[in-house]
């Protein structure tokens, strides 16, 4: 999927998908499945290897791959038709038809073609791409009412022109607007700061991809407490009997979690984030405002 990056500047690592064997003989015959990120956004690839299913067998089956990860799904086949890319669209099913036919939904990006016709902030927001979110929530902890948006780049782990994009995904929910000082992007909110979570809160999504559990001598530095071990830690509390940790999907080998709990005194819960916990976490613990959003 290099030609993301030549067409949109898309940054593009796959890898082999760790649940494939969880899915139905049928669906492993069907597709190859792919783990993938997309300038930071993790998601499912389903690479068609057979004969096109219909709309609702396809729906059906995104929907078993996102009871073993709840991410985007992506569609990957060679070509597809007029008609039936009108019914994958009309759906919200997320493909790749070679590299003339994109439709991701999640990143707010169309693309057909080969004169690359390419649509982007889209007029209506359902859910911010994680870029995105980790930039609102750098916005809500600065003073500041204005602020550049290349300033971000000290904190967040993404290019200028990924927060470029992140920016105007936060303009078009309309609670934004961006303007230029040069050639400096300045972030602005259109309403009142202090009611931005509230009326942002439906747009934002669990930044926690899975949970399982670890051994103790597994904990690491980049591992902050979260869950009900940060609430009980930010009341001045012991962190419980079982403790929680969040860690960055990025910095944790997934092959180490473990689904069930043996003992609380050999293995501590841990949640794999799509994104660093650290990166506004305080005093070991994860933010105030992340701690709502993991649900």
């Amino acid at each position: 999927m290099e030609f993301l990056y030549e067409l949109f500047g898309l940054q593009v690592t796959c890898e082999d998908w760790s649940f494939t064997e969880r899915l139905p003989a049928l669906m492993r015959r069907m597709y190859r499945f792919y783990s993938a990120r997309i300038d930071g956004n993790s998601c499912v690839v389903m690479e068609l290897c057979s004969e096109f299913p219909t709309i609702p067998g396809l729906e059906k089956q995104i929907r078993m791959v996102r009871l073993q990860e709840e991410v985007p799904v992506i569609l990957k086949v060679d070509q597809v038709s007029a008609l039936r890319r009108k019914k994958l669209i009309q759906a919200h099913i997320a493909f790749l038809a070679g590299e003339q036919q994109v439709y991701l939904p999640f990143l707010a990006t169309y693309l057909e073609s080969r004169e690359v016709k390419c649509q982007k902030s889209l007029g209506t927001v359902k859910y911010l791409q994680y870029s995105a979110q980790q930039l609102f929530l750098w916005y809500l902890y600065q003073e500041q009412q204005r602020v550049y948006v290349a300033k971000a780049l000290e904190i967040l782990p993404y290019s200028a022109m990924s927060l470029s994009r992140a920016a105007r995904q936060l303009e078009a929910t309309g609670l934004f607007q961006i303007s230029k000082e040069g050639v400096n992007r300045i972030l602005e909110c259109t309403k009142e700061k202090d009611t931005l979570l509230e009326r942002m809160g439906p747009l934002l999504r669990t930044p926690v991809k899975c949970r399982g559990y670890v051994e103790r001598s597994a904990v690491t530095k980049d591992m902050v407490l979260s869950g009900e071990s940060a609430r009980r830690a930010m009341k001045g509390e012991n962190p419980g009997r079982v403790v929680t940790y969040a860690v960055d999907e990025k910095k944790f080998d997934l092959s180490m979690l473990q689904t069930e709990l043996f003992g609380a005194d050999r293995q501590v819960s841990l949640e794999i984030w799509h994104y660093d916990p650290q990166i506004f976490a305080k005093h070991g613990r994860i933010d105030a405002i992340s701690m709502k959003l993991c649900r």
